[in-house]
């Protein structure tokens, strides 16, 4: 195992590109929102990054312009009331997941298996050990490495080595194939064991084995990264920035929301003409920015309100919103109002609710 506190900026590594396998490392893209307040389960907030929490505390998590230097954006799990039953089975980790088509390059399961270094800056509210771990759903095998956080409150660059694994092939295909995992939170179901510093069949206990620090149990407490990069060998590099557009573009393959008036979004909030087959029902078909990853599901705000179907000089409310079919480049999408639309006529679809409406696409892994 390797860690690291030292910034690697004086190698001279300009010449390689395209060698960080994370997307939205810097956390610069944030589709969904910036803050997300009261959070009592798991989900993705911002963009390629999964909140796994099986604890009982309430956060908020959110895109930060706190960022130490060459960065401007970071990732932040605040806990506003802490785990008062600190169960067992709690666990609280960030996860970041990688498609197998995207891996074959590592040669896993070969005698020739790549390392791969995982670099990050890290900034927490409590000092001390800290868990790291690759997962290989595919194989159910895993392997973890500790690091230390040695200032609260302080920005710090960490680096870890995880060996190659010679056993057990990735899947060549768009599902899952391997976690990354930030672990902050962890009962004793997953640290009673002997951690896992080599590959190995997925035992809980030996997954987060010497953790000393239980952000979800301190009051204020929180954990924030940002600069994240996975690369095949045994030396981290320095970060891979790339654009902007490059980064939304790479997470539009798994998320794409179609919003409404917005300061990064000006216009009228439109969402697209649609043909009316009946007295009820308007159709339209929306092309995603990317391919996806895979058919996407829909969903839209929290109320139908925020949408509005306008034809012939009058603009009525959809009663209900959903998808006729999905494919990777686009989505059939049904907009009915019982009664005010006609039949062999055109509609346009406004999103009228420029802080809630939204239509997204999600084929997140």
């Amino acid at each position: 195992m390797a860690v690291s506190t030292i910034d690697p900026n004086g190698l001279n590594v300009g010449q390689f590109g395209n060698r960080n396998m994370v997307i939205n490392g810097s956390m610069a893209v944030a589709q969904r929102g910036t803050s997300f307040t009261s959070q009592t389960g798991s989900g993705y907030f911002i963009d390629r990054f999964r909140v796994v929490q099986t604890d009982d505390a309430t956060w908020t998590y959110s895109q930060e312009a706190d960022a130490p230097e060459g960065f401007a954006n970071s990732f932040k799990a605040l806990v506003t009331t802490v785990d008062g039953s600190n169960d067992a089975s709690d666990s609280q980790f960030i996860r970041h997941s990688l498609e197998g088509q995207d891996l074959q390059h590592l040669k896993k399961g070969t005698a020739d298996a790549q390392s791969l270094t995982l670099s990050f800056w890290v900034k927490c509210s409590g000092t001390g050990t800290f868990i790291a771990e690759l997962n290989d759903p595919d194989n159910n095998r895993t392997i973890s490495k500790a690091y230390t956080i040695n200032a609260a409150g302080t920005w710090e660059y960490k680096t870890v080595t995880f060996e190659g694994d010679t056993t057990g092939t990735l899947d060549n295909d768009n599902a899952e194939s391997l976690r990354v995992h930030w672990w902050y939170g962890a009962g004793s179901d997953y640290t009673s064991g002997t951690l896992a510093t080599s590959w190995q069949s997925r035992t809980n206990a030996n997954r987060a084995v010497g953790s000393s620090v239980n952000i979800p149990t301190t009051s204020g407490g929180y954990f924030q990264i940002t600069g994240v990069q996975l690369e095949v060998g045994d030396t981290a590099t320095p970060f891979e920035h790339r654009s902007y557009g490059d980064e939304l573009a790479r997470c539009q393959r798994y998320y794409y929301r179609l919003a409404g008036v917005t300061a990064g979004n000006s216009g009228d909030g439109a969402v697209g003409t649609v043909a009316c087959w009946d007295s009820d029902s308007a159709f339209g078909t929306i092309y995603y920015p990317q391919y996806m990853r895979a058919a996407p599901s829909m969903s839209y705000g929290a109320n139908l309100s925020d949408f509005k179907i306008f034809r012939a000089g009058n603009q009525y409310t959809p009663t209900s919103i959903s998808t006729t079919g999905r494919c990777v480049d686009r989505a059939g999408v049904l907009f009915q109002n019982t009664g005010n639309i006609v039949a062999g006529q055109a509609a346009w679809v406004r999103i009228v609710d420029a802080s809630n409406g939204y239509l997204a696409f999600d084929a997140e892994l």
